[in-house]
């Protein structure tokens, strides 16, 4: 919590322009990129982890490599496989293009200093 709270005082300022940050939930990140299906294991057991990379590997096919590498620089007290995991499906929902980005809720309203409360995830395509 206090981490959100740092970067609500740091968008709150004038040092960064809003939206340079968007929020997202990664198991809607993982829903959207599967093209609107829903995952049906938790990431955490082998199964889920192996269904959530292959969803992965569509839009990083390095995922694997990524995910070991960073497991290797870290040890699993400090560092969990699906937070990594997470991270991916962060990042490749925040490198997507801003007009392939939807919006949750439609019309955010925002917070008492003005911040979008919002998450957002890529649109798929039909």
């Amino acid at each position: 919590m206090v981490k959100i709270l740092e970067l609500d005082d740091l968008l709150a300022g004038e040092k960064i322009q809003v939206p340079s940050f968007r929020e997202i939930h990664p198991e809607l990140c993982f829903w959207a990129l599967a093209r609107g299906r829903a995952m049906t294991h938790s990431k955490k057991p082998r199964r889920g982890c192996h269904e959530h990379l292959t969803v992965l590997n569509e839009y990083c096919p390095q995922a694997n490599d990524i995910i070991d590498l960073a497991m290797s620089r870290y040890s699993t007290r400090d560092l969990n496989r699906d937070d990594v995991v997470d991270a991916l499906a962060a990042l490749i929902t925040g490198n997507s293009p801003a007009e392939t980005l939807v919006t949750i809720p439609i019309e955010p309203e925002c917070d008492s200093r003005g911040l979008r409360m919002e998450n957002v995830y890529r649109a798929w395509e039909a």
